[in-house]
């Protein structure tokens, strides 16, 4: 038995300093519905290529807009009493419970499939 537990330790040894495969550049995901097309794979790498081109754009300008709406929320709350700044923490740290109770609850799972979350429920509050 200790030959054998033995065996099987060296092998696995020798499996953890193996180098792991070289794995394939991840070309990304086509748009919804796209792979139900049939599209041939000289086309997909064309749609891969379009995606990569705008991809960096589009990240640019997400971080962008975050950088606008932080701003923007910044000069909001300069326009707040210290007493309203308080009472806006302390509304945002409620809603952030609630919607983390919400979330475990939900990951909990529901009874026969059916989402006891109401509709409103599923809305984040905007940040304001």
């Amino acid at each position: 038995m200790s030959i054998c537990g033995s065996l099987a330790w060296q092998a696995m040894a020798e499996d953890a300093t193996e180098k792991p495969a070289a794995r394939k550049e991840s070309r990304g995901q086509l748009p919804a519905q796209y792979g139900k097309l049939g599209i041939s794979d000289e086309v997909k790498n064309q749609l891969y290529q379009i995606d990569r081109e705008y991809d960096e754009q589009i990240k640019k300008l997400t971080a962008e807009i975050k950088e606008l709406q932080v701003e923007r929320d910044t000069k909001m709350q300069e326009k707040l009493t210290d007493s309203q700044r308080t009472q806006l923490k302390t509304l945002r740290d409620e809603a952030a419970a609630k919607r983390a109770a919400r979330g475990a609850k939900m990951k909990k799972g529901t009874e026969g499939g059916e989402d006891k979350a109401s509709p409103e429920s599923k809305v984040l509050p905007k940040n304001i």
